[in-house]
């Protein structure tokens, strides 16, 4: 090698070395800044859909009281009743809010709506009851659409599969009462 070749030689290393390093350094600098222009990593969530057609009545029932119409996919009772709706699992842990559709004119009379779950526990008794979890009313007073009424106060909301059965219940105290569905949301975490 020359001594021309070898200068230029070193000039194309020592320029290469500068390459990296400035590279390196932005890369050092613009790491922060990806971190915070990145999106956070979101809690897994989900909010289950239990249309008012699907709840059902569990018999022994009066003959022509308490039984109940669906037109649209409403459930309208026909009088004092109450009907039920598993809670589908979605894989997530926690409920963390229950939400119930409806409409309400009767004036004196209200519609509730429950989340309960029942333990599974071996050689424990068949009739002991069943636990609330959340529960929403329907509001005083007629309006002739549909209200909402939600609540975020759930006890014991740690879904626990394998241990416990969950169960949506639906009381009408009279008629003139529409039950179009019910929400519940769940997510890893509440926050």
């Amino acid at each position: 090698m020359t001594s021309g070749s070898n200068s230029a030689w070193f000039v194309c290393v020592a320029s290469f070395v500068l390459r990296v390093r400035r590279g390196a350094l932005l890369l050092a600098l613009a790491a922060p800044l990806m971190a915070l222009a990145a999106p956070a990593a979101r809690a897994e969530s989900t909010r289950l859909q239990i249309p008012g057609a699907s709840f059902v009545q569990q018999c022994p029932c009066t003959i022509g009281i308490g039984s109940a119409s669906v037109r649209e996919g409403v459930l309208t009772p026909d009088g004092p009743s109450t009907y039920y709706a598993p809670l589908p699992y979605s894989g997530i842990r926690k409920v963390c809010s229950l939400t119930a559709y409806y409409r309400d004119v009767n004036e004196l009379e209200k519609m509730t709506v429950g989340l309960y779950y029942r333990n599974a526990d071996i050689g424990a008794a068949v009739d002991e009851p069943a636990t609330l979890m959340a529960e929403v009313t329907s509001a005083p007073g007629v309006q002739d659409s549909i209200r909402k009424a939600t609540t975020s106060d759930v006890t014991a909301g740690a879904l626990k599969l394998g241990q416990r059965f969950y169960f949506l219940k639906v009381d009408f105290e009279n008629i003139n009462m529409d039950l179009l569905g019910v929400q519940v949301e769940m997510r890893d975490a509440c926050s």
